[in-house]
């Protein structure tokens, strides 16, 4: 499932950034025949279906909806979350996979998405974070994607203007321990989805 945050802050380049990079998501999978699910949100959660469906191979509507740049409202990261995690409990799959796409906070609603990450936990669901800016990353994606086994990537300009995406360490990359212990590790992240 790929989820796309279009509220106002992402009006300009972040929204032309953002739906290349769901394009070129969708190429990748279109080349596997796979099924995918899109969200988009702001304050309000927005499924996009085929034929009643949520997982489609109709590729070519999930590229045209992305191609809408128009951007408004604030940011709430719990419902679209919810509506992610609600499709993939009814779905018949293995590998359960969001890729959250953000440029900022949540502006609405519980900030930690407490629920939605313990049901994503339960359910086995790998949340990977794609943060999109100059900013710092706000935490609760780093939280996010850790507690769920996900990776975490950020999307940046370079002097030309054009996006580079890369894997991000993790900002909890070696635990503090209790004194006499050696630190603890994280687990190793999944392989990096952007490689072939």
């Amino acid at each position: 499932v790929i989820i796309r945050d279009v509220s106002q802050s992402m009006e300009g380049r972040y929204a032309r950034w953002t739906s290349s990079v769901v394009t070129k998501l969708v190429d990748m999978v279109r080349r596997k025949r796979m099924r995918i699910g899109y969200i988009e949100f702001n304050h309000i959660s927005r499924k996009y279906t085929h034929d009643g469906r949520f997982f489609t191979r109709d590729y070519e509507k999930i590229i045209d909806q992305a191609g809408n740049v128009s951007c408004s409202g604030v940011t709430n990261y719990q419902y679209p979350l919810r509506d992610a995690l609600q499709e993939l409990r009814r779905g018949n799959t293995r590998n359960k996979h969001i890729l959250f796409l953000t440029d900022g906070e949540p502006t609405q609603g519980d900030w930690l998405v407490r629920e939605e990450r313990k049901v994503a936990r339960t359910l086995g669901v790998s949340v990977h974070t794609l943060f999109i800016g100059t900013t710092e990353c706000p935490e609760i994606l780093d939280i996010l994607s850790e507690e769920t086994e996900g990776s975490q990537f950020i999307a940046t300009p370079d002097e030309r203007g054009a996006l580079h995406i890369d894997e991000r360490p993790s900002r909890h990359a070696e635990r503090p321990a209790p004194e006499g212990r050696p630190a603890q590790r994280p687990t190793p992240p999944p392989p990096n989805l952007w490689k072939n």
